[in-house]
């Protein structure tokens, strides 16, 4: 081998390097959002109630929830794991309440921008709506 040659070789080396942990850190984000939309959106129920819901969450782990914009048809619960390990498999979101069911579950970007994770919150037309 030339020294042109190794010289191309290590320079490439880095790069590979690079390019190895960029395919590892977004194999990994794929992975974590799948775990989490299965545990928010498949696993807990549309319209499960408060307790049921809290129920499947403690299943996976211990977590603190803090209440938030509480109204008489709606509610939210800022969810955190307290384990570590458990907080890196789902991260930190919302779960929010409508008429006392599981409606949706989203990440908080600041105070008018989420990410919804998934919503099944059904809007139903007054009964006298016609189209």
């Amino acid at each position: 081998m030339t020294r042109r040659n190794f010289a191309l070789v290590i320079s490439l080396i880095p790069l590979a390097i690079i390019i190895s942990a960029v395919t590892y850190l977004l194999v990994e984000h794929q992975a974590f959002l799948i775990r989490r939309h299965h545990l928010l959106c498949e696993v807990m129920q549309p319209s499960m109630s408060r307790n049921d819901a809290l129920s499947v969450l403690r299943q996976v782990g211990d977590f603190t929830a803090n209440e938030y914009d509480s109204t008489d048809r709606f509610f939210a619960l800022d969810i955190q794991f307290t384990d570590p390990r458990v907080l890196k498999r789902y991260g930190y979101f919302s779960i929010v309440f409508i008429d006392n069911g599981y409606a949706r579950a989203v990440v908080p970007h600041g105070s008018d921008n989420s990410e919804f994770i998934c919503d099944f919150y059904q809007v139903t037309a007054p009964a006298t709506w016609t189209p």
